[in-house]
């Protein structure tokens, strides 16, 4: 009697780690992430103006439905800290930097392989809005050469760019928890800066992120 009791409960234990949810469920994220500003014309300047590898950090909630347990929508807020760090012909003196902050409302599809499993692939597509909190920089007027002094500069970018997300990953359930690990890149789709402040034939501006990776965990209600 007393290993048939141990069997059933390792039994139904074993059932809840499976088990696969559907319906609202809301989670927390946090991403250690790669952000890039991308600008051809910036790119042209050769060792005047180096792009240097820069990453910065980002975290949030989710909001979510499951309709099925492959299909969903997902929504939220992130606050992310993004940018680009340069230096000018590697002269360490002459680093500088652009610091951007943004809050994020991403609206996604997603997409489960192997649901069945207690550990499955995670896919996540769609558009987010991003919101302009902060920006400031050591280039003169954005576009100009080093200056040491970091100075305000929100003027100088548009206040809600619009951007592609797409993500994948794996994702593991424990009874009503699940865990996602996501490599997680988002792009501009309109111009972060503004028009009437560029100079000459200055070209677009995109804002280029990806989480190296993303992770969070989501809980849900039945």
């Amino acid at each position: 009697m007393k290993r048939l009791l141990i069997y059933v409960l390792v039994l139904i234990s074993g059932n809840l780690l499976n088990a696969q949810h559907t319906g609202l469920y809301v989670g927390v994220n946090a991403a250690f992430q790669n952000t890039r500003i991308a600008n051809s014309d910036d790119q042209n300047l050769g060792g005047e103006l180096d792009f240097e590898n820069t990453f910065k950090s980002a975290f949030g909630f989710d909001l979510g439905y499951r309709f099925t347990t492959r299909t969903g929508i997902q929504t939220g807020l992130i606050y992310s800290q993004q940018g680009q760090n340069y230096s000018t012909n590697g002269n360490p003196i002459g680093n500088y930097k652009t610091e951007l902050t943004y809050f994020k409302i991403p609206v996604l599809f997603c997409y489960r392989l192997r649901p069945e499993k207690k550990l499955s692939f995670l896919l996540q597509g769609g558009f987010q809005l991003s919101m302009l909190s902060e920006a400031k920089s050591s280039r003169k007027g954005v576009y100009g050469a080093y200056s040491p002094a970091l100075v305000d500069v929100k003027s100088y970018y548009t206040s809600l760019p619009i951007e592609l997300v797409v993500a994948v990953g794996l994702q593991y359930t424990m009874g009503k928890f699940c865990l996602n690990a996501l490599i997680r890149p988002d792009y501009s789709l309109s111009d972060i800066e503004e028009i009437d402040q560029k100079p000459g034939l200055r070209g677009p501006t995109s804002n280029f992120t990806i989480g190296i990776p993303q992770l969070g965990i989501q809980y849900f209600f039945k």
